[in-house]
């Protein structure tokens, strides 16, 4: 997870920022660097936008900051889980 803390921003600098993350995510994959973008959260509230991504660690997310000029202000390690995620006493064998 990436946490960016931005005061003042907008949705629409937000959406360019992503747009740009996604374009450097793509020139990555095609020098054969595994990084996918999979959620956008902007909380106004808060002036924070928090991104999760699909990557090979943080010098991976480091590398796609740069090439998309977008600061990131943490980089985290996360576990989430899946939509799929059933309760504990409807477990697939």
């Amino acid at each position: 997870m990436v946490e960016c803390f931005w005061p003042g921003a907008s949705e629409a600098e937000v959406a360019e920022a992503t747009r740009r993350l996604d374009q450097a995510a793509t020139a990555l994959a095609a020098d054969g660097v595994a990084v996918r973008r999979t959620v956008t959260t902007f909380v106004p509230e808060e002036e924070t936008v928090l991104w999760l991504f699909d990557a090979g660690g943080e010098p991976v997310l480091h590398k796609l900051a740069r090439r998309a000029d977008v600061r990131f202000d943490r980089v985290l390690a996360v576990v989430s889980s899946g939509s799929d995620a059933q309760p504990a006493g409807n477990r697939r064998p």
